[in-house]
């Protein structure tokens, strides 16, 4: 999931955001004052649900100083993939909630909790503060990402690091055999092979299973200013990334890519068949921050969500 929203603070006793306190990881601002109701879509392994956090926003005026909220509609939810049987599974309106995403071949859900990794049961019933099991514990650790067959996590983490930098940490889903591997952001990981960003916003490649042998594993794929979050496609060799909140398309295969001109968004996915699943960021307006669904070339656009019961000041 690739992610550059701001996050809010909220409070169990106010359905008003406190938009002086704003969360790591770095993030840029929302558009216009307007924040993401939906943000950091994934999408399961067989391509038939979604799961994001979202805030359920019922009024947002022009500043984005009066941002109000319903408490008990935010957290994580999930849906159908074109948007049906919409249901929160999580409840959470104080914490920081990141990068949710289903663990395959398990009842798990894997997500940050403020600073933390933590993995949650899920059997079709709201989860509990009793069912969150913290596989972190020290630093400060995000972006958590399970590779496809649900026995590996990668995240980026400061533990341990002596000028507090982020590195690119593995462990177990168990939160076992935890191992540094390189210095970086914003991991993704498929088929072994890690993808993450570099001190420049430089895209990376690790591969895990020859870094387990000392050899050579990290490989430069791209230099592009303002790339965040790359996320991997096996079945067409081909990346999304943002390049400044634009969606890009990198080819694994011949090294071209190529960034999209006016979509700009708060997370991106690959789903079956090349299509991308994303949160777009369009401003002041009632669409702001819905998931989308596209062709990989841009075309064929279907909104998925929608902000039913938004009031912004003046309309829109």
């Amino acid at each position: 999931m690739i992610s550059i929203a701001v996050l809010f603070l909220f409070f169990a006793s106010c359905d008003v955001v406190d938009n002086s306190k704003k969360y790591e990881p770095p993030i840029i601002p929302p558009i216009g004052g307007m924040p993401s109701p939906y943000q950091d879509v994934s999408v399961s392994l067989d391509g038939q649900k979604l799961i994001f956090f979202r805030t359920k926003y019922t009024y947002v005026s022009k500043d984005g100083l009066n941002i109000q909220y319903d408490p008990d509609s935010t957290g994580i939810w999930i849906c159908n993939i074109d948007g049906s049987e919409m249901k929160l599974i999580y409840k959470n309106n104080k914490d920081f909630i990141g990068r949710p995403q289903f663990i395959p071949n398990s009842n798990l859900i894997l997500f940050n909790l403020n600073n933390q990794i933590v993995k949650a049961s899920y059997n079709g019933y709201l989860i509990d503060s009793s069912d969150i099991v913290f596989l972190t514990s020290a630093g400060k650790n995000f972006f958590p990402s399970v590779n496809e067959t649900g026995d590996l996590i990668v995240f980026d983490s400061n533990n341990n690091d002596p000028n507090n930098s982020y590195n690119i940490w593995s462990m177990d889903v168990s939160g076992n055999n935890k191992r540094l591997n390189t210095r970086g952001r914003m991991p993704y990981i498929r088929s072994y092979i890690i993808y993450y960003v570099g001190l420049y916003y430089e895209l990376y490649s690790y591969n895990f299973i020859t870094s387990l042998n000392n050899k050579e594993s990290a490989f430069n794929l791209l230099y592009n200013d303002g790339i965040t979050l790359p996320v991997v496609n096996n079945e067409n060799n081909k990346l999304i990334f943002l390049a400044n909140g634009k969606i890009g398309i990198f080819n694994l295969m011949d090294g071209t890519y190529n960034i999209f001109a006016t979509i700009v968004t708060q997370s991106a996915i690959w789903n079956k068949n090349g299509k991308i699943i994303y949160a777009v960021l369009t401003g002041y307006n009632k669409n702001n921050g819905t998931i989308w669904i596209m062709n990989e070339d841009g075309s064929g656009k279907k909104q998925i969500t929608y902000n039913y019961g938004l009031v912004l000041e003046g309309g829109g």
